[in-house]
């Protein structure tokens, strides 16, 4: 199993995401998409693994929010998609297959989004307050999309997806917002979400000491944050207001763009668990006799 943290910037529109953790070194990670994957499948027979430390992309979403013009605290959901197109390796680019839907690729590898929480408006400005779910399906497509199947809102799966696992919002890792920019019912609208998400491959996606035949063939073990940015501009997003109700869409006609790059996590071993364990319990313990000796 492995631990993964992703930044994603689109409320709505651009995914802009950027870690919370200080930011180390690129990490390459090496993806196979000849392997079997646990009997699930391989991603492509004619594509040797490679590495890459950098992957772009471009995203859209539909970002609907209440309570324009209140000051109490207002729901927003949101529903979308990532298309990943260029890989790099030290800030060159990589012949990879994937990028079939906007390039000459053999497969894709795209995501499916959905978010909730609460916020408030500040003037035209909305500002996220609380996450209370987050999630992005990743998956391959075999022999690559169609752009028939792809809109703001997601990406038609069928057959050929092939599901690599599931990130789930972990914590904010920046501020996140969106801006109605012109206009007073309708116009170009800007948005970004900065958060940190935990991703877990799917069962046999990953290599392990004694697996080696997963798409995501190392690190071993996949302990990795992603740090992630992207943006969405005047023109990339556009709203509709109707009353209180605000709806904000992004590649309707213009993608937004979306930036994923991968550092090593640091994983504490279990003897230091251990030793932190005992710390606090000798904290309590000391605390104890303090008040025992003030009575």
């Amino acid at each position: 199993m492995s631990v993964t943290k992703f930044s994603i910037p689109s409320l709505a529109a651009g995914l802009l995401l950027t870690t919370s953790v200080a930011m180390a070194a690129p990490t390459a990670v090496t993806l196979n998409p000849q392997a079997t994957n646990g009997g699930a499948g391989a991603v492509s027979s004619t594509t040797a693994q490679y590495q890459v430390d950098n992957i772009l992309g471009t995203l859209g979403s539909v970002l609907n929010i209440g309570g324009f013009g209140t000051v109490a605290p207002s729901a927003w959901t949101e529903t979308g998609q990532l298309v990943f197109t260029n890989g790099l390796l030290n800030s060159n680019p990589i012949a990879t297959g994937f990028n079939k839907v906007y390039g000459t690729g053999t497969y894709d590898i795209f995501g499916n989004f959905s978010g909730a929480g609460l916020g408030g408006w500040a003037g035209n400005s909305f500002i996220v307050g609380s996450i209370s779910s987050f999630t992005i399906d990743l998956y391959a497509q075999i022999g690559g999309l169609s752009l028939a199947n792809v809109s703001p809102s997601g990406i038609t799966l069928n057959g050929n997806s092939l599901k690599l696992g599931t990130a789930n919002f972990q914590s904010f890792a920046g501020i996140t917002s969106a801006s109605l920019l012109t206009g007073t019912t309708s116009g170009n609208a800007s948005t970004g979400l900065v958060a940190d998400f935990s991703f877990i491959p799917e069962a046999g996606f990953a290599n392990t000491a004694s697996y080696t035949d997963g798409f995501f063939a190392a690190p071993i073990p996949f302990n990795l944050t992603i740090n992630t940015s992207g943006s969405s501009n005047s023109g990339q997003s556009t709203y509709v207001r109707s009353g209180q109700n605000v709806t904000i869409t992004t590649g309707a006609t213009n993608v937004g763009t979306t930036n994923l790059t991968f550092a090593t996590q640091a994983v504490p071993e279990p003897g230091a668990l251990s030793l932190v364990a005992l710390g606090l319990l000798g904290v309590a313990y000391v605390s104890k006799r303090k008040k025992a000796a003030s009575v």
